[in-house]
């Protein structure tokens, strides 16, 4: 611990600081919906309640002045129980970091320092999707140099983005000619089928309504695709979007929208709306419609809705699909830190993860082929 300075440190729970937690993270570089009370909370309450927040609450002269939103999770590897130090959301969100009002490099070698102090509460840690844009990278890129236990930072994936600062005809007459001929073909072709409606869902009660039909489609196209979210079960991902729905709160950052043929829902979106920004979360549309291109359609849709509305991007989010690319040619890097605490265990843990394990990995592959 680092003794020569003002601040104080504590161990806090989510719930504590519901009352000054968004005001706190709206001063941020950190503010993106993902680090909203509204969102972690939903996320622990479905996925987490058993777990041990770990939240570090950083305080200078009765103010709090930076926030690490931290979970301790149980995590099984090769019938090993071992304890993983983690942000909040991970597995689900898309974004995250800490979130810092002042001193940033200060207060990250505070929160890293009593990280290192909590060391018998922990055996590794992973801290996932941090913007190669946030200010607090190029601090946490460097800590590895002072600090006495493996360190280990390297780009995850990226996350696509659209700036919204030309209008809706200007972006659309920059697209390749085969998209554009995709959009204009599908949009003709569905309407000799009937009436086609873009809806954006403003009613709670109605998106809860639909959202059966969401997910049933969503996990169609996923079979299809052979994508499934690793370590979720099926009733814990419908009860997180209906707990989303239902958090009056969470529900106005909510972008649920669906695309339908006389009435007939072909494609939906469930995604965000947070500060200027259409996040991009969870596309999804009916597989017997695939000829049509409804998933293009939706994107179409959902950015004239994003102009028409003055947001500023619409974030793409997590991966580098190719079909992302169809749209910009923006990105952000997203950063991982994976670190050990000074005990030869863990050591041998982060050694585990960071080398041996990939290259196992690489080797089954090589013999595979």
């Amino acid at each position: 611990m680092r003794t020569k300075s003002s601040k104080n440190v504590s161990l806090e729970i989510l719930g504590d600081l519901k009352s000054v937690w968004n005001s706190i993270t709206s001063q941020s570089n950190a503010n993106s919906v993902f680090t909203t009370y509204e969102w972690l909370s939903c996320w622990i309450d479905v996925y987490a309640s058993e777990a041990e927040q770990f939240i570090i609450c950083i305080k200078e002269n009765g103010f709090i002045v930076a926030l690490a939103p931290l979970i301790i999770v149980p995590h099984n590897e090769r019938g090993l129980n071992l304890r993983r130090l983690q942000f909040i959301g991970t597995g689900s969100c898309d974004y995250m970091d800490f979130i810092i009002l002042k001193d940033p490099e200060e207060c990250l070698g505070i929160i890293f320092d009593f990280i290192q102090v909590k060391k018998a509460s922990w055996d590794y840690c992973d801290l996932r999707h941090i913007s190669g844009e946030s200010e607090n990278w190029k601090i946490l890129d460097n800590l590895k140099s002072d600090r006495k236990f493996l360190y280990t930072t390297f780009k995850e994936t990226v996350c696509p983005y659209l700036k919204l600062d030309t209008n809706i005809e200007s972006l659309l007459k920059s697209l390749k000619a085969g998209l554009r001929y995709d959009l204009t073909k599908g949009e003709r072709e569905l309407n000799k089928l009937g009436l086609v409606n873009y809806v954006n869902i403003h009613d709670q009660g109605e998106a809860l309504e639909e959202l059966p039909i969401f997910i049933d489609m969503l996990e169609k196209r996923e079979k299809q695709v052979n994508r499934f979210s690793r370590g979720k079960s099926k009733e814990d991902r419908d009860n997180v979007f209906r707990t989303y729905i239902e958090d009056s709160n969470m529900w106005s950052n909510i972008n649920f929208s669906k695309i339908s043929v006389d009435n007939k829902p072909i494609a939906y979106h469930f995604g965000f709306e947070y500060n200027g920004k259409i996040y991009w979360y969870k596309p999804t549309f009916d597989i017997n419609y695939f000829k049509f291109s409804p998933g293009k359609l939706m994107i179409k849709k959902t950015i004239e809705y994003a102009f028409i509305n003055n947001y500023e991007e619409f974030d793409f989010l997590l991966g580098d699909e190719q079909y992302k690319f169809q749209w910009t040619k923006n990105v952000r890097d997203i950063r991982r830190i994976c670190f050990s605490n000074s005990k030869t265990k863990s050591k041998l843990i982060h050694s585990w993860f960071m080398s041996v394990k990939p290259k196992l990995k690489s080797l089954r592959k090589s013999f595979s082929n």
